[in-house]
């Protein structure tokens, strides 16, 4: 999905790794095009995406959390909303797609509509 996203920083030891807020969300991405020349505090159009590198697990949650949670100093995150089957997405504050083509939902279908968590590897972001 594509947002508008304020740069918030860069990580001066992993060149790909910048640090952005969607709304009161601060995620930490792996960027996977740059693109144009971007500065701390402006605004820029991304897409945000995720990486699954294994097989995704997915929970529902007896609880109604929202959110990313980072693992620990990594680019995985677990992330906590409400699934939509149809559409592929988690509204975790900021709205995630799974892409078709890299991520089989089929055994998901029976959680349409209940708030889920899942294990990304990483929060991928493309500037456009």
């Amino acid at each position: 999905m594509t947002y508008s996203v304020q740069v918030k920083g860069f990580n001066k030891n992993i060149e790909e790794e910048i640090l952005v807020q969607i709304d009161n969300v601060r995620l930490s991405c792996f960027v996977t095009n740059w693109g144009i020349d971007i500065e701390v505090n402006k605004f820029y159009d991304a897409d945000i995406g995720v990486t699954i590198l294994d097989d995704l697990k997915i929970y529902q949650q007896t609880d109604h959390i929202v959110g990313f949670e980072q693992i620990n100093d990594t680019f995985a995150y677990f992330i906590y909303g409400k699934f939509d089957f149809d559409s592929r997405t988690i509204d975790a504050g900021a709205v995630i797609e799974f892409d078709q083509d890299e991520v089989d939902l089929s055994d998901y279908s029976y959680l349409d509509g209940k708030y889920i968590s899942a294990k990304v590897d990483r929060i991928t972001l493309a500037f456009v």
